[in-house]
């Protein structure tokens, strides 16, 4: 779903499973997979520290705006900042 305000677009998409749980999930735009989902479409998410962080369905993946960025790089950093 493509939500425009005054100040541009937020891309989300509303989710439900079989038990009951849903919920909206951000993006920071609309492609590759956002953009070809419609009402009632099956998808498989990845869950990370409580997060959906990734959608994908029939091969093509879409980060959510909640996937980790550069956090491998920031502990190596702070690993050899400590040593």
């Amino acid at each position: 779903m493509n939500k425009n305000s005054g100040r541009g677009c937020s891309y989300e998409a509303a989710l439900t499973d079989r038990d009951s749980w849903w919920g909206t999930v951000p993006f920071g735009d609309a492609g590759p997979l956002l953009e070809q989902l419609g009402p009632g479409d099956q998808v498989t998410g990845t869950a990370w520290r409580r997060d959906i962080v990734v959608l994908s369905k029939n091969g093509v993946r879409q980060n959510t705006s909640e996937a980790p960025r550069d956090e491998l790089q920031m502990n190596t950093a702070i690993g050899v900042l400590a040593a």
